[in-house]
């Protein structure tokens, strides 16, 4: 017979809340359900219960005793982070998670539940007498993608004021721990409403990376025609696109297999073909005859310094950028599609086309570079800072 201390759930009982607001156009149950599918617990059978059932613990009871086996207990009004209903999963005992707004139990069969109004206070009681521990101890913060660390969270707002507070904390908690000024600092103001529009619309991410995709193929064909302005336009509408379609997909909790390859893929296969069309439009106005040679060495740098990437990666554990403070600092101005397009478009104002595009090749080297000695600095040290 298996133990329970350590069994997977056996179901999970949702606390039905019929005054919890709808965030990012997700109404509760609909969050519960996409939260159990990104937390690996979809198949778990689901035990809605609600207040007209009776008293809270005696509703807990009678979903252990029925259940036979571990319990996952949740809010339904409340956002809950599904990392963090992955780690009660995992068994470990009777565990609490506690946030200022919200709770998350794991609970065992047999466990005795003294009278409680609601979770926290359940929790809190179960804490006070020792039969549930804290689960923060079991809890892994780092988020690859992201190149963060992030405590778990658990939100419940209560009036459309308090959604908007927790979808704004959302939004900025999706931000990646080390990016570049433009995203960290310019597209926000941008970011922030269109991926709420999105939201209360429905759109779906995917729709998003495949309009991010089209601008990506216009701004190469501006370029590649000598348009400079216009395709620098387009550029930056793709970046800020570029910029949604993450958010809009963590947090709405509609990610995808294929988005992430359209998205991913996206971001590292297009720079190099931006930067020889804008060589060919450059020279089409008459640049300098050293400009497809400087194209093209910069696509053998940028192709090196992906590879040295990936070793950093594949050695570490996570990216290079997420290694050190000093590492995630120099983020915000390495050589990467958005500095360099600021770095163009700066040029193309100042009438230094030409002298601008040096200095992006030029800033590509000194990066492979950077990147190569931080790689070789750290590499002896292996996943140990990790």
């Amino acid at each position: 017979m298996a133990d329970p201390s350590t069994a997977a759930p056996a179901a999970i009982w949702v606390d039905a809340q019929a005054d919890a607001p709808a965030l990012f156009g997700l109404a509760p149950g609909e969050r519960v359900a996409r939260t159990l599918r990104r937390a690996g617990l979809a198949m778990v059978p689901v035990i809605r219960s609600e207040a007209g059932d009776g008293a809270l613990s005696d509703r807990l009871a009678r979903a252990l005793e029925e259940a036979n086996g571990p319990i996952l207990a949740i809010e339904e009004g409340a956002a809950t982070d599904p990392r963090l209903l992955s780690t009660l999963a995992r068994g470990g005992g009777s565990r609490v998670a506690r946030t200022e707004e919200g709770t998350a139990l794991r609970l065992l069969p047999g466990t005795t539940l003294p009278p409680a109004a609601d979770l926290p206070t359940l929790a809190d009681a179960l804490i006070a007498a020792g039969v549930s521990r804290l689960a923060d101890q079991d809890f892994d913060g780092f988020i690859g993608v992201l190149r963060r660390d992030l405590p778990y969270w658990i939100l419940r707002p209560r009036d459309v004021a308090a959604a908007e507070r927790a979808e704004r904390w959302m939004f900025f908690a999706n931000y990646k721990g080390s990016t570049d000024i433009l995203t960290s600092h310019v597209f926000p103001p941008l970011v922030w409403p269109i991926t709420r529009w999105c939201a209360a619309r429905g759109i779906s991410p995917n729709a998003v990376t495949v309009l991010s995709i089209l601008l990506t193929v216009l701004a190469a064909i501006l370029f590649w025609q000598g348009q400079l302005a216009a395709g620098l336009l387009a550029a930056y509408a793709m970046a800020v696109l570029d910029s949604v379609d993450g958010k809009l997909a963590r947090v709405t909790l509609s990610d995808s297999p294929l988005g992430n390859v359209l998205d991913h893929g996206l971001d590292i296969v297009h720079p190099p073909f931006w930067w020889l069309a804008w060589a060919h439009g450059l020279a089409l106005l008459g640049g300098p005859d050293w400009l497809w040679p400087a194209a093209w060495a910069m696509t053998g740098v940028y192709i090196a310094d992906r590879l040295v990437l990936m070793v950093a990666k594949a050695r570490f554990g996570r990216g290079l950028h997420a290694m050190t403070r000093l590492d995630g600092q120099v983020r915000a101005f390495i050589s990467r599609r958005n500095i360099n397009l600021l770095i163009l478009t700066v040029g193309l104002i100042l009438g230094l086309d030409a002298l601008a595009f040096a200095l992006v090749v030029g800033w590509q080297m000194a990066t492979f570079l950077w990147h190569g000695l931080r790689t070789a600095i750290l590499y002896p040290r292996g996943r140990q800072m990790a």
